[in-house]
C-alpha cells in the first residue's frame, strides 16, 4: 500500500500546507539570521542563509510526495533509449581485492561488493555499435556520481556539467558510474 501522501487529496493538502508554512518560515528565518552569530557561518549574507534553508526544505519535498523518478538499478537500460552513450555493467570487486581495514569494516557491517550499472558517454556523433576499449594514449574520464542516491538520479546518464565539459570541450570519452 502506498503512503498516505502519495494519494489525493492528501498530496494536494500537503502541498498547500508546505507553501503556507514557507510564508511563515521565511520571515522567521530572516529575523533569526540578522545577528551574524546565529548564521551557520558568520561571513554568510542573510540572503545566502535563507537560500540554504529554502533548498533544504525543497530537497525534502519531492521524496515525501513521491515525485521522484524511481529507477531500478538492477535493470539494464537499452542503448536505444540513450543519447551518445552505451550501457555497461561494472562487475563486482573480487573478494581478494578487498583488504585491510576496508575488509574489516565490510564484514562487520555485512556489506558485499555487487555489480553496478555504468555508461560510456561519447562525444556527439561518435557512438559505435560495440563498446571499444580505449586506444593507446586515449584519455578517459571516470565520473563517479557524487551523491543524491536517495532520489535515484543515477539511473540514466543525464546532463552533468562534468560530462558536458570534458565531452564537448576536450572530446574525451567518459565512463560514468
Amino acid at each position: 500500500m502506498s503512503p498516505l501522501l502519495h494519494r489525493q487529496p492528501w498530496k494536494a493538502l500537503y502541498l498547500s500546507l508546505f507553501v503556507a508554512q514557507l510564508i511563515i518560515k521565511i520571515p522567521f528565518w530572516i529575523l533569526t539570521s540578522i545577528p551574524r552569530s546565529a548564521r551557520p557561518k558568520p561571513s554568510w549574507s542573510i540572503r545566502k542563509c535563507i537560500s540554504i534553508k529554502l533548498l533544504q526544505d525543497f530537497f525534502e519535498f519531492p521524496t515525501k510526495l513521491n515525485l521522484v523518478a524511481q529507477t531500478d538499478l538492477l535493470k539494464e537500460i537499452p542503448d536505444s533509449s540513450l543519447r551518445n552513450a552505451k550501457f555497461v555493467w561494472i562487475p563486482a570487486l573480487k573478494e581478494e581485492h578487498i583488504q585491510g581495514e576496508l575488509k574489516e569494516f565490510a564484514s562487520k557491517s555485512g556489506v558485499e561488493s555487487v555489480r553496478i550499472p555504468g555508461y560510456w558517454q561519447y562525444k556527439v556523433g561518435t557512438v559505435t555499435e560495440k563498446i571499444e576499449s580505449p586506444k593507446e594514449g586515449e584519455k578517459v574520464v571516470l565520473h563517479i556520481h557524487g551523491g543524491a542516491m536517495y532520489v535515484s538520479t543515477l539511473g540514466l546518464p543525464r546532463f552533468s556539467f562534468c560530462s558536458y565539459y570534458f565531452n564537448h570541450s576536450w572530446g574525451l570519452r567518459i565512463q560514468r558510474i
